[in-house]
């Protein structure tokens, strides 16, 4: 596994950098995003995220066909 960036919904944090990798835009984004850099696998860490939007978020991963 290699980890290629981040993503996370606040506008704020797009293009920053964390541990040396980029920000890379919203979960929104993530079916192009995942396309752009050749993703297969998405490492869920939202520890505040409530089982809703975990949920949004994995089913977001299954539409782009990414493993969670």
């Amino acid at each position: 596994c290699r980890v290629i960036g981040f993503v996370d919904d606040a506008p704020s944090k797009w293009g920053k950098t964390v541990s040396g990798l980029e920000i890379l835009g919203s979960t929104a984004d993530l079916a192009d995003i995942a396309r752009k850099q050749r993703v297969n696998i998405v490492y869920i860490a939202i520890p505040s995220a409530g089982r809703q939007r975990i949920s949004e978020v994995i089913q977001l991963c299954n539409d782009a066909k990414l493993k969670t």
